[in-house]
């Protein structure tokens, strides 16, 4: 990759950032709200009066990243935080502007009813409430009444897809109400293809490694997964027992509130959905990222320097990127590299249940001080 290729560019409430930033590394991760950190650096030659004010906290910020020219994608979000800081490598002062992703919009707290309404639907409503997209896997059931306890919006919704196994995130524009084995937040259908060779140089996947712990499986060992209730109409006992296709952990789950088999059974179904995925590998790309290495997106690993057992499809399930240009700042190095952890569900693939990739719209507009989708669509998949 060209060193003029790496490029960023930093917007704090429509103002440009100026002198450019150091360096902007984002994390992402599944269910958890996505962060960004700017670091900008002060040479002592430039006053105090010269550098750009510090910034109200929820100020909206827009980040242009990525390679140029066919690889630009834009982020959205808020300003958390900033610190000081001093540069022993660059003998400068920083300051680090700590930023938040849009789901940073639906963490006020709320008590409220919800009465005949799916899952489904309340991600829905959400999402028109917060003015973003929505992208989400139907859910049938019906309750009668729901109780929203007095928290968040979003904790409301990940309780909601924890009770019938559905993943929530925010990213940009977009609310994701999915079930984890899809493609729904990819960004391509097919997987990305990343190889790691012995007889090349390491100038893009430098290391891949399994996390060791308690989701590794045992080799041939079957979990049970045993649920209970009581159909208080029947005056009986439920069990159901689910006997997964691939090792997992072992858990038993008791819910007194399960009255009905069908309750029951989707509960089954979402407990599984939750611990589906079983192997996790971490992989270090270094210098030639890809501005699609992001949660939901699916990843081809090969090559004779990966263990031949972590060889096939992957899902991204968290990504940090850095990137650092002498071509924006006059300074440091030109870097895009990208630490991944990736999840399997089966021994040698990730098996996707469904594989549409909505391509939806994820840009963001401001409204009254906040981001807003730029497109307002609805994909109920």
């Amino acid at each position: 990759m060209s060193e003029l290729k790496v490029w960023y560019e930093v917007e704090i409430s429509g103002k440009k950032l100026q002198p450019p930033p150091y360096a902007v590394q984002f994390i992402r991760s599944m269910g958890d709200h996505t962060v960004a950190e700017v670091t900008a650096v002060y040479p002592r030659q430039i006053p105090m009066r010269m550098r750009p004010p510090i910034p109200n906290p929820s100020a909206p910020v827009k980040v242009t990243w990525g390679t140029k020219p066919n690889a630009m994608r834009e982020w959205y979000g808020y300003v958390h935080h900033t610190r000081p800081g001093y540069s022993e490598e660059l003998g400068v002062e920083t300051r680090s502007y700590v930023l938040v992703g849009t789901g940073h919009i639906m963490e006020k707290q709320y008590t409220k009813d919800w009465r005949k309404i799916t899952d489904s639907g309340i991600a829905q409503q959400l999402a028109e409430k917060h003015g973003l997209s929505l992208v989400a896997h139907r859910t049938k059931r019906v309750y009668d009444y729901l109780l929203q306890p007095g928290i968040s919006d979003l904790d409301w919704l990940k309780v909601r897809g924890k009770e019938c196994g559905r993943r929530v995130h925010v990213e940009n524009g977009v609310l994701y109400f999915v079930e984890p084995a899809s493609l729904a937040m990819a960004r391509k259908q097919q997987p990305i293809l990343e190889r790691m060779d012995k007889k090349r140089l390491a100038e893009r996947v430098i290391n891949v490694e399994p996390l060791f712990g308690t989701l590794v499986p045992t080799a041939g060992k079957q979990a049970k997964r045993a649920l209970t209730g009581f159909d208080i109409d029947q005056n009986r006992l439920l069990n159901a027992k689910q006997v997964p296709s691939e090792p997992s952990p072992d858990f038993v789950a008791r819910d007194t509130a399960i009255a009905k088999p069908s309750d029951l059974y989707q509960y089954v179904d979402a407990l599984g959905v939750e611990h589906e995925e079983w192997l996790h590998a971490t992989m270090t790309l270094s210098y030639d990222s890809n501005v699609d290495h992001l949660p939901g997106q699916l990843i081809d690993l090969k090559g004779d320097a990966v263990n031949p057992k972590l060889h096939g499809t992957w899902m991204v399930t968290k990504s940090s990127h850095y990137l650092q240009s002498r071509l924006v700042t006059g300074l440091g190095d030109r870097r895009f590299d990208s630490e991944l952890q990736i999840s399997r569900n089966a021994a040698d693939t990730y098996q996707v249940r469904d594989r549409r990739v909505p391509a939806v719209n994820d840009a963001c507009v401001r409204s009254g001080g906040k981001w807003i989708s730029a497109s307002r669509q609805v994909v109920l998949l």
